[in-house]
């Protein structure tokens, strides 16, 4: 063998083992690289929530006691609330509401007054005088219910002795604030 080529292939053995031992000993042909640290942060989350509420129930305009006033056909009852709301949050939106049932039901389904009346009743309910309300910020806002016992029944017909000395139930309800999810 000629000393050029034993020289060649020790050359090219030592690279191998130069390679090998950079391999196992964590070497790197990495180029140029820099950290930096990154300060931290605080995540604060927002709320959403009824503060305070104030209900008043009123007939023909006077503020009555609901559970003492004696409704007759034509009556029209009115539940109003001021609703004090508070919405933190950036682009928080709720619905405002009320789960006040409608239909009305029966206080005892087997008595055909009970029933009469609660199918003769009638219920509305608006927010700020609309059917739905999106609130976008904290602030006082109005939920009114209006109650109505017609002067006929559902077929234009008198009530005649229906519905007389009978109770509807109308159970109890909430005011509900609620995340709308764009």
């Amino acid at each position: 063998m000629s000393a050029p080529r034993t020289r060649t292939r020790k050359a090219v053995l030592a690279g191998v083992a130069g390679i090998a031992l950079l391999a196992a000993g964590g070497g790197s042909f990495a180029t140029w690289s820099d950290t930096e640290d990154v300060v931290g942060a605080d995540i604060t989350s927002g709320h959403l929530r009824i503060d305070d509420s104030s209900v008043v129930w009123t007939a023909g305009g006077e503020e009555i006691a609901i559970d003492e006033y004696l409704v007759i056909p034509g009556s029209v009852l009115t539940y109003t609330a001021t609703v004090d709301v508070a919405l933190a949050g950036d682009g928080l939106e709720a619905e405002l509401a009320t789960t006040l049932p409608t239909p009305v039901t029966a206080a005892t389904e087997a008595k055909e007054a009970d029933v009469a009346l609660a199918e003769g009743l009638t219920v509305a309910v608006q927010v700020n005088g609309q059917d739905g309300t999106t609130i976008t910020d904290s602030g006082a806002y109005t939920v009114v219910a209006t109650i109505t016992f017609p002067t006929v029944d559902g077929d234009g017909a008198a009530w005649g002795q229906r519905a007389q000395d009978a109770t509807a139930d109308l159970a109890d309800f909430q005011i509900t604030l609620q995340q709308k999810i764009a």
